[in-house]
């Protein structure tokens, strides 16, 4: 075996320790917040010499499909309460002529690689 074989080999097996990793420690932090108040906000316990300091919130979304319907019903302060994101249509985008002045606007860094394993191929 050579060394980028080697390589892609250690790193199969580091991911799926990592993914193991992973799950383990959602289930032991589940176990560990039985014991922590399910107080909404930021709470302190303290279990044996180890402060824990919990933070419980609830995740908020905005179904689009039904704010589009009722959008022109709102009142000022209802309307005020919805903060409107720009979303980029990458296709779209990809057509525009060089020196778009959207351009000015958009800025673009490297995303990690994905990578998918498929053993066995050879």
């Amino acid at each position: 075996m050579n060394t980028r074989d080697a390589q892609v080999r250690d790193w199969i097996e580091a991911k799926k320790l990592l993914d193991l990793a992973k799950v383990n420690e959602i289930l032991l932090r589940q176990m560990v917040l039985e014991h922590c108040s399910d107080q909404m906000g930021t709470t302190v316990s303290l279990i044996g010499d180890v402060e824990l300091k919990v933070t419980r919130g609830v995740t908020v979304q905005v179904d689009e499909a039904v704010l589009e319907e009722i959008s022109k019903d709102l009142n000022t302060l209802e309307s005020a309460c919805i903060k409107y994101k720009p979303v980029l249509k990458q296709a779209l985008f990809n057509a525009l002529p060089e020196g778009s002045i959207l351009l000015k606007a958009i800025t673009t860094k490297p995303s990690q690689p994905s990578v998918k394993v498929i053993e066995g191929k050879s």
